[in-house]
């Protein structure tokens, strides 16, 4: 059985969990209506499905994996075929990336922040400002933003329909924001042998460390920042 309206025999969909041949099949209706030829399309789903086939084996469908299909086809739209290679400038949605994107910008920005306090204040006086504090700010931090971006912000560019509503997406923004504050509130009980307070300049070193880590890390692998919404793509063609 191959998916009708793509003239490819290596796409079995008897390969694929039954919600993830819905997914195929409303993301080629999308693809034929932005207009992609059936090299593109073959192209693009060539690449995809592998990934697609071994993920199902552990439970995680197609849109977990790359969202709802319209709005996944319609990211295709200025993406180019090259040597029946799919050109594919979006960013990676990797999780693991994504918190650790997230992770080390929040551990840079506050090591920066709290590390300049120390200096300028010229003792170490807060507990709070420890080193172990600040990652675990950071990492409670980004798990909390990418779960909202998971459950809430990468649906912005979808119809109505496929998104959340207000409701549920406030809903989400207050457990996760909850969840941060309960987490940065339990670093009070870090004992001081685990939480030593560094110099003021060391800190900031080790924050503008993590920044650059990050920014390195970012360019490398593309990687989508959880703090920013989904943006729908521009049909350039007018259609």
């Amino acid at each position: 059985m191959v998916l009708r309206g793509i003239p490819m025999s290596q796409i079995d969909l008897q390969k694929l969990t039954k919600k993830n041949q819905e997914f195929v099949t409303i993301a080629t209706h999308q693809f034929k209506k932005d207009g992609k030829s059936d090299e593109e399309i073959e192209a693009i789903f060539n690449e995809v499905l592998p990934t697609i086939i071994e993920n199902q084996k552990q439970g995680n469908t197609a849109r977990y994996l790359l969202g709802a299909p319209t709005a996944w086809a319609k990211s295709f739209s200025t993406k180019t075929v090259e040597n029946g290679q799919a050109i594919d400038s979006a960013t990676n949605k990797n999780p693991w990336l994504m918190w650790m994107d997230s992770s080390l910008l929040f551990f840079g920005g506050f090591s920066l922040f709290y590390g300049f306090v120390n200096l300028t204040s010229g003792k170490t006086s807060a507990q709070v400002y420890g080193i172990s504090s600040i990652l675990v700010v950071a990492l409670s931090g980004a798990a909390a933003f990418y779960g909202l971006y998971h459950f809430v912000y990468r649906y912005s560019g979808n119809p109505k329909d496929e998104r959340p509503s207000l409701w549920k997406s406030l809903a989400y923004m207050a457990g996760f924001t909850l969840l941060w504050i309960l987490a940065v509130g339990l670093t009070a009980l870090i004992p001081k042998f685990l939480n030593p307070v560094l110099p003021g300049l060391a800190t900031m070193i080790i924050g503008a460390i993590s920044l650059g880590l990050r920014y390195y890390l970012k360019k490398r692998y593309n990687i989508q920042s959880a703090l920013a919404a989904t943006q729908a793509p521009r049909n350039t063609n007018g259609k």
